[in-house]
């Protein structure tokens, strides 16, 4: 393993927490709005 293959899986990992992290706030915004 290439150490720039490494550090491109390492940076699609982040972009999927933060696509993931993303999601996570829409449902709680949705919730929280339920609530009002």
């Amino acid at each position: 393993m290439s150490e720039k293959h490494f550090q491109n899986r390492a940076e699609k990992r982040e972009k999927a927490k933060l696509r993931k992290g993303k999601r996570k706030e829409k449902k709680i915004r949705k919730i929280s709005c339920k609530k009002e």
